[in-house]
Parts: structure tokens; sequence; C-alpha cells
């Protein structure tokens, strides 16, 4: 997995990586694993390979290789922030990119 990239002065963050089992993307960005959840404002993901995700703790969701999940709670007031976003299956090829709650 490439090195995730994280500017918590200006509260962006991203990677592009291979998934581990069960990986949940958002905080595979803490810096120090007993400090506080990390909560996404906006978030984008691809997948190269099919995969299931699961958000927030939802059930598990199926997602198509190749297409985005887009969530920005600042174009869409329905949309909730995202503390958990897991990718279910190792070895998935992944792109991400967000910007941290404040």
């Amino acid at each position: 997995m490439s090195v995730p990239y994280s500017n918590f002065k200006s509260n962006y963050f991203g990677t592009a990586g291979t998934s581990t089992a069960n990986l949940d993307v958002i905080q595979s960005f803490k810096v120090d694993s007993d400090g506080k959840t990390l909560v996404a404002n906006s978030f984008n993901f691809i997948p190269t390979q099919d995969c299931t995700i699961i958000l927030n703790g939802s059930d598990p969701i199926p997602f198509k290789a190749g297409k985005e999940f887009v969530m920005d709670i600042g174009r869409n007031l329905i949309h909730k922030p995202i503390s958990e976003f897991i990718i279910v299956e190792a070895d998935i090829d992944y792109w991400c990119f967000g910007i941290f709650k404040d």
C-alpha cells in the first residue's frame, strides 16, 4: 500500500493503495491510535475491482469497479458525515480523497 497522505493543517487527506481485509479507509489516517475518531465532511472513493463497502455501520453494500462514490455534506445537506468507510475484501486497489470535519 502506498503511504497515505494527510495534511492536517488544511484537513485534506487521500491515498492510492491496496486494501487489507476490513480496512477502514478514513480511520487509517489517524496519527494517534488513541486519538479521536476522524470524521469526513467530503469523501470520494474509486475501486479498480468490484468490492463490498460498509458505511457508518451499515449492512455490506456491493460496489462496482471504476464507479465513484462521492459524498459532500456541504453540497447535499441530507448526507451525514462519514466516520467509517470499510472495504471488506483484501487486495482491492483504490483511490480516495476527502476533507476531515473540524
